[in-house]
């Protein structure tokens, strides 16, 4: 008889991202994609009781973790520093890294255990199944004025599209976002991967009020307090920035220094700089 299979699966406290260093790690530039990193590093440690191995596929265990989760090299890298300083992972030897917290929060079942649980939900629903049918004739009565309202409020909104679609669609064909490209690359203080950032501009910025609103969003961001530390590590590659549509993020006042100058964005930022 073969060996019995084994089912993993990470229990998500509902505390989770009450947890201060889960809400410090959101508060990055950035935050929320190396969260669901951190989401992902755990997941892939399951089988292994939290543990994270490097198996010599890539140069170093942050290339071969970014290949495995489908995930950029430079965010896996933030997210993998964070975690380090913040003790929730920790290196046991070079090819070996343990997470102490995921290790708790793993639960496991056989696929014996999981068709014994099958069976008895089975035979709860079989219970369950005549109380419903008898429920079945006042659920069809209400179903015929349900669909009415629904056909309603169709014909509402079709009526209502169909006076503006064709304003949208203008104002989309007479936009290039090739030719607002370079005022967007100018203004974004990380120049890394300008090609890779094109293509991405070109797919999400398709109309004039997108990009002022893509502009005015970046303005801000980068007088805000995140971007300006540490030299300028915590600003997300624009590639990045523009994939999570980031201009929508909110940044509280409190977090925008109002005196920053375009000079200090290049003394602050080693990236600053053009690299075409």
């Amino acid at each position: 008889m073969g060996k019995e299979k084994k089912y993993f699966w990470l229990k998500l406290m509902d505390n989770f991202f009450t947890q201060p260093r889960i809400k410090k790690l959101r508060k990055i530039a950035g935050g929320d994609t190396y969260t669901i990193i951190y989401l992902k590093m755990q997941l892939l440690s399951l089988n292994d009781g939290g543990r994270l191995f490097f198996e010599g596929i890539e140069e170093n265990i942050i290339e071969e973790i970014a290949l495995t989760i489908d995930e950029e090299i430079e965010n896996v890298e933030v997210t993998f520093q964070y975690l380090l300083n913040q003790g929730l992972i920790e290196e046991i030897t070079k090819d070996e890294y343990l997470m102490p917290e995921t290790k708790l929060l793993i639960g496991s079942e056989t696929s014996a255990a999981e068709r014994m649980r099958k069976h008895r939900n089975s035979k709860k629903a079989l219970q369950c199944y005549a109380d419903v049918t008898t429920c079945y004739d006042d659920v069809t009565n209400c179903y015929t004025d349900i669909d009415i309202e629904k056909d309603i409020n169709k014909e509402y909104i079709c009526a209502n599209r169909g006076a503006n679609a064709p304003i949208e669609s203008a104002n989309e064909a007479t936009f290039d976002p090739k030719m607002h490209f370079e005022e967007f690359w100018n203004l974004y203080p990380k120049k890394v991967n300008k090609k890779k950032a094109k293509d991405k501009f070109c797919k999400v910025c398709k109309s004039e009020e997108i990009f002022k609103q893509l502009t005015n969003g970046l303005n801000i961001q980068i007088k805000s307090k995140n971007w300006l530390k540490e030299n300028g590590q915590y600003i997300p590659h624009p590639t990045t920035w523009l994939n999570g549509e980031r201009w929508n993020d909110e940044i509280p006042k409190s977090e925008i220094n109002k005196t920053v100058t375009y000079e200090e964005m290049r003394e602050n930022d080693p990236f600053f700089e053009d690299t075409l």
